[in-house]
């Protein structure tokens, strides 16, 4: 993926009058010799700033070379849903991933059909399931996230977006976890799984209680289950 010398690409053929120009984008300039991953884009060795369409254009080109069958990039074809592909090259990833301020300046507008993203680490990088995660929920505050499934453990990790460090791991011996959920008051965790009995975690204590099964049924599985705006009542999807 390491390209040297001049990128060229003839787009002539391609290359169609715009509906409209947003002077903005010829003001807004760019640094492209500041991160190593995209001093690729220059064409002169000297080169440092560039304008924001000059940018986009050359990163378009960029990653048409790399990617000649990419289908989004071509002409005359209809919107689709857009999916990433581990075949993505280094450089357009690694731009897409950096945090330095590639701005020259913080007055510019979003452009008009150009979507920018950022890949984060995955919230459970550091104590990932070894089977499938059934339930995920950011608690009221937004910094915790619980993430339930099938390995029977509950983890909870505190969101960063950096390193996302897990802060508490419980383990149900005799419950996969098929549902995991707040309190809408974020004191405690709801968990159930397909049995007649459900937990109860209590996160300021950091115990677990065992409930049911409920009196009065006869029900075999409580996977299923709704809690009250006001956190003082849960439903269960019956089968009767």
């Amino acid at each position: 993926n390491d390209l040297k010398g001049e990128i060229r690409v003839d787009v002539n053929e391609t290359k169609r009058k715009p509906a409209w120009v947003d002077e903005e984008e010829e003001r807004t300039t760019i640094n492209i010799a500041k991160v190593n991953r995209i001093r690729k884009l220059r064409q002169e060795e000297g080169e440092v700033t560039i304008s924001e369409s000059a940018y986009v254009s050359r990163l378009r080109a960029q990653h048409v070379k790399l990617n000649p069958r990419t289908e989004w990039a071509q002409p005359n074809l209809k919107e689709k849903g857009y999916n990433s592909s581990d075949d993505d090259s280094d450089l357009i990833d690694g731009i897409l991933r950096t945090d330095e301020d590639l701005m020259m300046r913080s007055s510019s507008k979003l452009q008009p059909g150009v979507l920018e993203y950022s890949t984060l680490i995955d919230a459970n990088a550091q104590d990932p399931s070894s089977e499938p995660i059934k339930s995920v929920q950011f608690h009221r505050n937004a910094e915790l996230l619980l993430a339930g499934g099938l390995d029977r453990r509950v983890r909870l990790f505190q969101i960063d977006g950096k390193r996302n460090p897990p802060i508490q791991s419980i383990f149900f011996d005799d419950c996969p976890v098929r549902k995991a959920s707040f309190l809408p008051d974020g004191s405690q965790v709801i968990v159930s799984g397909r049995r007649k009995f459900f937990y109860c975690i209590d996160l300021v204590k950091a115990k677990a209680a065992k409930f049911g099964p409920l009196v009065g049924t006869e029900e075999k599985s409580l996977e299923m289950f709704e809690i009250s705006p006001d956190s003082s009542t849960i439903s269960f999807v019956g089968n009767e």
